[in-house]
């Protein structure tokens, strides 16, 4: 895979957007590609792994443990596990190959490289973070508000 083709492939992924050229280039050659064999785990919940993920080719099964609506499958072009890089945390999740999986790693000591080097691409990185957190916030308000509206469990014969 090109680095060009990289380059394209990480503007797709929000995190990376807003970025300039320049800057996913150097992500983009330094990043290292793993393969994932059918049916193993690329990510097991409470890991600790400073990793994120891209996916470039395959399928794979998110479990999240808690997500009443069950796994979710995803393909090329999705970036799993950014948050837990970012922030230093155990994954909050399971990631299982459903077919081979071809991925590129992010490292978390890669993504500060570049972030110290170029202020402007860490400024750019964290609005992308803190625009998914506010979409995650006002989700949670919602759901906490049809909660507060629903009819109470106790009131019904």
């Amino acid at each position: 895979m090109s680095v060009r083709s990289r380059v394209e492939l990480l503007r797709q992924i929000p995190l990376f957007a807003d970025a300039a050229d320049a800057h996913l280039q150097l992500l983009a050659f330094a990043m290292e590609r793993i393969a994932v064999p059918a049916d193993k785990h690329l990510i097991r919940q409470g890991e600790r792994r400073q990793t994120a993920y891209i996916v470039v080719k395959g399928q794979a099964r998110v479990d999240f443990p808690e997500d009443p609506n069950g796994p979710e499958t995803v393909g090329p072009g999705t970036c799993i596990g950014e948050i837990a890089m970012l922030a230093d945390l155990p994954y909050s999740f399971s990631v299982i190959a459903l077919t081979d999986l071809e991925c590129l790693q992010l490292t978390r000591e890669l993504f500060y490289r570049v972030a110290e080097e170029f202020p402007d691409f860490a400024e750019i990185a964290l609005d992308a973070v803190t625009r998914r957190i506010d979409a995650t916030c006002r989700d949670l308000q919602n759901v906490a508000r049809l909660f507060k509206q629903a009819r109470s469990f106790s009131n019904l014969p």
